[in-house]
């Protein structure tokens, strides 16, 4: 068992040292023939990406003039209203143009009315390196599989005045003008 063992060993070592050569005797023609093929490559999934995109645009313009979005709502509420195609235009349009979909997506998401997404979205679009990840996506799984809580406000009521706090629904105003009333 051990002489196996030892042999699984050195083959191992004599495998890693051929790598290791290898490796190390690239000259500049192998380097740059590899980075063109990264590069090479990277444009595909570029140019794969910004098709799907645009084609999903078009659906998207076509099926949704204007999101209704209530007043306010936060992040995770703008969430809840947005389909799926939206969030997955953004992220294939933020891999496909990498930095270069920031202003795209602002202006996009602001034409839907969803100006809580613009800010998140935007900036994993200007951030280098992110672009792999389809963070609007996750969130929008995240939002819809693991549940939202809507955040709770404690309205403090003064006479006469309007009620402090961040969210007003129908029913803080109904109660609100009630008070007043009485």
């Amino acid at each position: 068992m051990r002489d196996v063992l030892y042999e699984e060993i050195i083959g191992l070592e004599v495998w890693l040292n051929q790598i290791y050569k290898v490796s190390c005797k690239m000259d500049l023609t192998e380097i740059l023939t590899n980075f063109r093929q990264m590069m090479l490559i990277l444009g595909a999934v570029a140019i794969v990406c910004v098709s799907l995109a645009l084609l999903l645009f078009v659906t998207v313009i076509r099926h949704l003039k204007r999101i209704e979005v209530p007043a306010n709502a936060t992040f995770g509420e703008t969430l809840m209203v947005t389909p799926f195609s939206v969030v997955l235009f953004v992220d294939l349009l933020d891999l496909g143009l990498d930095i270069l979909a920031a202003p795209f997506v602002w202006v996009f998401l602001d034409r839907l009315g969803l100006k809580a997404l613009r800010g998140v979205a935007v900036l994993e679009a200007a951030v280098p390196v992110t672009q792999f990840l389809p963070t609007l996506t996750v969130c929008w799984l995240g939002v819809r599989f693991l549940g939202y809580a809507p955040p709770q406000f404690d309205f403090e009521y003064d006479e006469g005045h309007a009620p402090r706090g961040k969210v007003i629904d129908e029913k803080d105003m109904v109660t609100y003008e009630r008070q007043i009333r009485s």
